[in-house]
Parts: C-alpha cells; structure tokens; sequence
C-alpha cells in the first residue's frame, strides 16, 4: 500500500482540519503504530483521539490513492457509528474536499457511505452494523476500522476474511475493561497471553490471530477542554471511587 508518513497525516490534519485535530504524544505515538503495523489496537478512555486518529489514518490512506482504496468500518450499530466515527470521517472527507486535496465526493449519512463522484465505486468508505457487509470487500488497498465492538470472535473472523486483500491495515478501538471476549481485547491480546502483561504498559506487541500479521497495541491517553468537561461531568455523577469513572477517566485495566 501506498501509506501516508506520519509526518504526511500530521501535515493533512495540520492544513485542513486546523484546531479539529489537537496533536499530542500520544496521538503521535498512535498514528506511528499504524503506520508500522498491520493491525493496531488503541485501548483509552473517553476523549482520548482514538476514534479521531483511526478516521484521520484512514482517510490519509484513501487521499494517497482514491481510485482503489476502501475504508470500511465495522460497530455495534449504524446509530453508535453515526454518533461517533462517521461524524469525524464524514468532517474529515468534507474539509478535505473544500480544501482542494481529494476530487469531489457523495457523502451520504443515510446510510454511512462516501464514494468518489466519478470513478470506480468500491473505492471510498462505508459503515456497517452487520459483519457480512464488511467480510466481502475486495480492492487493493482496504483500511478495517472496528470501532468499539462487542463480540471479539466475529471481529477477529471479519478481520481474516479482509486480511485476503492485497494491501490491508486493521485498526481496532475500544475502552479498556473487564470483559475479555470483545474485538479490543481479543485483537490486542499480547504475545504470551494477557498473563504475560506486567504493569501498565504504553505499548505492547500482540498475537491478533490474522494470518501472518504484524500486531502492537497502544495506549491513548486523554487530553484537552474535551477531556477536562466529560470528567467533571463524570465526577460529579458518579464519584471518584465508583468503579466506571475509574477505569474511563482515569486508569487502564481497573
């Protein structure tokens, strides 16, 4: 695949979406992850760029070559998708376009779909709620964004199915959490097992389970006004002691 550089995804961020994309450590540190990995696994808790930084990869991907690049993302429903990522992919391909950096696009919220104006209609993006949407992609490049999905089993079977493409990369996000049988925890599991993790750690190498693929696991960490407002709101609901306020806002694997 015909990657973005890091330093090219900061210099599109930086040029089209302005003050949208607040650039930090740690989104650099996620952005690099993917760009050297086949499948990256970002854990955080709330307003801490990880959904921002999945949508940024993967339409700096499609603008390197939109003729034969898909970005396809998989979620818990269409509603969840539309509220969180597709609102950011969507403000992303639309600055974009005003900006001058990709040919004109159709942009259709109805149903999570982006596809060139002219040109060939697998290439752009699409959102699903249903697996068997996503595991009959078929283009050169395919970018896999899984974004906050609960059965870890179908996640890391569509994740396979992808894998078959030419060019892929697979970027999986979540909360970190308890549960073990979802995509964030199956997809980032560590080499050895989750026995095999010391402490908290920034980064780790993963066993994925797709095919031959290299896999890391990053940790983002929140940031800004954004972050500040939701744990106010979220102290003052729940208390510092309570066991979600602890593991979203502040800690990882409480």
């Amino acid at each position: 695949m015909s990657q973005p550089t890091l330093k090219e995804i900061n210099k599109i961020a930086e040029s089209t979406f302005g003050k949208y994309f607040e650039r930090t450590k740690s989104t650099d540190r996620i952005l690099s992850a993917i760009c050297n990995n086949d499948v990256t696994a970002i854990h955080g808790p709330s307003c801490s760029s990880k959904t921002v930084c999945a949508a940024l990869y993967g339409f700096c991907a499609y603008a390197a070559s939109p003729s034969d690049t898909t970005v396809a993302v998989l979620g818990e429903s269409l509603s969840v998708i539309k509220k969180r990522f597709w609102a950011n992919i969507t403000q992303m391909f639309r600055a974009a376009q005003e900006a001058g950096i990709i040919a004109p696009v159709n942009v259709r919220p109805s149903n999570c779909s982006i596809s060139p104006e002219f040109g060939r209609s697998l290439s752009g993006a699409f959102a699903s709620a249903k697996p068997a949407n996503i595991v009959g992609v078929k283009n050169k490049n395919v970018i896999l964004i899984i974004e906050d999905y609960g059965n870890g089993l179908i996640a890391q079977l569509v994740a396979e199915c992808v894998w078959a493409n030419p060019n892929v990369k697979i970027i999986v996000t979540g909360n970190p959490g308890d549960n073990r049988d979802d995509a964030i925890s199956i997809l980032s599991k560590p080499i050895g097992g989750w026995a095999a993790m010391r402490g908290k750690k920034d980064q780790w190498t993963t066993d994925p389970g797709v095919g031959n693929a290299k896999g890391v696991a990053v940790y983002a960490y929140a940031h800004g006004d954004l972050m500040r407002r939701a744990t106010e709101r979220a102290l003052k609901t729940l208390g510092r002691e309570n066991k979600s306020f602890r593991k979203y806002h502040i800690g990882r694997f409480e």
